[in-house]
């Protein structure tokens, strides 16, 4: 099983996000082996990594194989965006993005990043960006999408 995470880049409310995010993951990958794609762009994505790493310390349950999806290859780009945030990947993945322009990488990687997961877990509540453009993808690539905004809203 492979899951995605796509949120914006600035969330409130991180606690009660936290806890619905981490009841979805642990149901969703209880007994599995389970590759998690993050872009490691803003809030959300730092939540749903520690989210992760606090149920992958839970023990055998939970086998997960933390991935960084980068949209650039540079090592300076590299070195930044894993070392400073002192988060640890498991693997670091550069999709065949190579003959995308710069500036549309990042909406390139999200879109692979959508087609090679089987589950798609947002955190979107505006209808614009980057985050609703992966989740509106993965809707239309037929992929289970779990937005944590609704959860919280029920």
């Amino acid at each position: 099983m492979t899951i995605s995470f796509f949120g914006h880049a600035e969330i409130c409310n991180t606690q009660e996000i936290e806890e619905h995010l981490i009841s979805v993951i642990k149901e969703l990958t209880r007994g599995k082996r389970v590759e998690l794609f993050f872009g490691g762009y803003g809030m959300f994505d730092d939540l749903a990594y520690r989210c992760c790493r606090k149920i992958a310390e839970l023990g055998e349950d939970f086998s997960f194989k933390f991935i960084f999806v980068t949209p650039y290859i540079t090592e300076n780009y590299l070195k930044n965006q894993v070392s400073i945030k002192h988060i640890v990947f498991d693997e670091v993945v550069y999709p065949p993005i190579e003959k995308t322009p710069y500036r549309f990488a990042i909406t390139a990687r999200n879109r692979w990043m959508v087609e090679n997961s089987d589950t798609v877990i947002t955190y979107v509540k505006k209808s614009s960006g980057g985050a609703y453009s992966a989740k509106h993808h993965a809707e239309k690539r037929g992929k289970m999408v779990i937005n944590i905004v609704d959860k919280i809203e029920e």
